[in-house]
């Protein structure tokens, strides 16, 4: 480019799928390789209730981004958070009362909660 030189980034942008223009910086040392990236045709959500024993596993739904798992407000214990059927308070990911998570992931059904108590509440979405 005329009156730049070598070592000053060029930004660029490329529109998302909703029209947006998203900013990404270039420069001379680097090859850029642009390709598309799919949107979201649907979106989960939903509410299931975990407790100690058995663990929940989520309810299956193809996913393009992930999806973002939040416990109750008003859950008394935690839940945990993994991807196996043996997850537990020793190898799962901890969230207490309002704390959220979010998993790239394929699928829903790929993750699993257990609750340190009964009925502790989870609220899940996704695309």
């Amino acid at each position: 480019m005329s009156g730049t030189s070598p070592d000053t980034p060029v930004l660029i942008g490329v529109a998302d799928s909703s029209g947006l223009t998203v900013p990404v910086g270039v420069d001379n040392a680097l090859d850029v390789s642009v390709a598309t990236i799919a949107a979201p045709t649907s979106v989960l959500s939903q509410q299931t209730t975990a407790g100690s024993s058995p663990v929940v596993q989520l309810s299956s739904q193809v996913l393009t981004t992930g999806l973002t798992i939040k416990a109750d407000d008003d859950n008394a214990g935690s839940v945990y958070v993994g991807g196996t059927n043996s997850v537990s308070s020793t190898t799962g990911y901890r969230l207490k009362a309002g704390q959220n998570v979010f998993i790239a992931c394929a699928n829903a059904n790929e993750v699993f909660i257990v609750a340190t108590q009964a009925s502790q509440r989870v609220h899940v979405i996704g695309s």
